[in-house]
């Protein structure tokens, strides 16, 4: 799963997945929100499945949460305990957290885990650090306000230098940090930097940015022929790459490549329009479809599939996931008109966020619906429930998946039947044995589920 830095900031379908089609049934949860608030976005999940993102209380404090199936929603702390805006932007397989908690103009890079809490990563910078990526040997890549860091518990802050700033994008497993270098006259060159080598530009004679780059060193990132973007790629073996365009467009930009070699990226036609593509070495650059109109694609995972947002005319956004050899399909929304998917692991868990019916946008989680059952086991075994309680809800849940699995209609509808014969139970515990938290979260999973039977 790539470490993209983020710039500094019920509908469901059945899709293939490389699993049986029932079972590739697609549930859209709602992750909820912190402190009553209103709003929260996730922006990364890890293949353990964990989500992090942020999340806008009632006081309309800015802070940074953690979910996992295990455990649901949870508020990070801050830094400082009068920082007002904390936000968490990647986590890694080891349950590593990174990004930023500020007060008033001062913010401050930070690392997080459940058993160690938040610590920051060096002082401040011009009153701003960030943290925005981190691999999964805890080396975390980040900037100031106008040069890029690499952190490891084993160095601290290391400055990655430039000839006047620096932007790293993303980071490799093996430690490898790419992004752009600036010099006095504001124009992009891509670098590469590693502890040992420092930084060494890429390209020197064309305005061009990195902006990732896989565990076998190959970069892929965009430059300037003078009158638009074309997405690029740069490896050891054949040096710089032009990987074109479609139908005549001019305009293109690579965005992420896994460690097979894929790559996505946008383009824009000659009217404007634009299209998300997928490159390979054997079959060069290739459509990814649309929804209707203008097509984005923002992450990929080892497996190839792709997730972003497309424009459906009349509608709005809605996230999408795309396999090889399958059509894009719509992952829908929380029950209101727009959707957008941020990230997916390596199992095809899409997270994002959505406008809910009641016109909120919420965090969101798109999953199969074993995964789902799954999840609600595990949130029923992390909630700390009496045992009778927790011992009924496990039993409905997993008569109503066996009953799926009979995959007969009439064992369908029994499914159904334990189903809301849950609903029922974890409404009459809300507010005594479950809180009002812990009760929605198992609801959305199992209303998820109900949408697609």
């Amino acid at each position: 799963m790539k470490k993209l830095l983020p710039l500094i900031l019920g509908a469901c379908l059945a899709i293939a997945l490389g699993v049986a089609s029932a079972d590739a049934q697609i549930v859209a949860v709602d992750l909820g929100t912190l402190g009553g608030g209103t709003l929260s976005v996730a922006y990364a999940v890890s293949n353990r499945g964990q989500v992090v993102g942020i999340g806008l209380t009632a006081d309309r404090r800015v802070r940074a949460f953690s979910w996992t199936p295990a455990g649901g929603m949870i508020d990070i702390g801050a830094l400082n305990a009068g920082d007002d805006r904390v936000y968490a932007f990647a986590v890694n397989d080891e349950g590593q957290v990174v990004g930023r908690s500020c007060l008033v103009r001062e913010c401050r890079a930070f690392l997080w885990t459940a058993t160690g809490g938040m610590i920051a990563l060096g002082a401040p910078v011009n009153n701003s650090t960030t943290a925005g990526a981190v691999n999964g040997r805890g080396q975390v890549i980040g900037a100031s306000s106008n040069m890029g860091f690499f952190w490891s518990a084993d160095t601290g802050i290391k400055w990655l230098g430039g000839p006047a700033a620096s932007r790293p994008s993303a980071i490799s497993e093996s430690g490898q940090v790419v992004g752009a270098s600036y010099s006095a006259v504001p124009q992009d060159r891509a670098f590469s930097w590693t502890l040992e080598g420092g930084m060494i530009i890429l390209l020197d004679d064309k305005i061009n940015r990195a902006n990732d780059v896989n565990a076998n060193g190959e970069i892929v990132g965009e430059y300037w022929t003078g009158s638009h973007l074309r997405a690029c790629m740069w490896t050891t073996e054949r040096g710089f790459e032009d990987l074109g365009t479609l139908w005549g467009g001019h305009e293109s930009q690579a965005l992420a490549i896994n460690n097979r070699g894929q790559v996505i990226g946008t383009g824009r036609l000659p009217d404007y329009r634009s299209y998300g593509f997928l490159w390979t070495r054997d079959d060069g650059m290739s459509d990814l479809g649309t929804l209707g109109a203008d097509t984005a694609p923002v992450a990929l995972n080892e497996a190839g599939q792709v997730v972003g947002w497309s424009d459906i005319p009349g509608i709005g956004q809605h996230a999408f996931i795309w396999s090889s050899g399958s059509r894009m399909f719509d992952l829908g929304t929380l029950g209101g008109g727009t959707s957008w998917a941020e990230a997916v692991n390596d199992a095809g868990r899409v997270v994002g966020h959505s406008r809910t019916a009641d016109g909120e946008d919420h965090a969101a989680m798109w999953v199969t619906v074993p995964t789902a059952f799954d999840d609600l086991f595990a949130l029923i075994g992390g909630f700390d429930l009496p045992r009778g309680i927790a011992t009924s809800l496990r039993m409905k849940l997993q008569n109503a998946r066996d009953a799926l699995n009979a995959a007969n209609r009439g064992q369908r509808k029994s499914a159904v039947g334990k189903l809301n014969a849950a609903l029922n139970e974890i409404e009459a515990q809300r507010g005594q044995h479950l809180t009002e938290d812990q009760a929605n979260m198992l609801v959305s999973f199992i209303k998820g589920i109900l949408a697609v039977l």
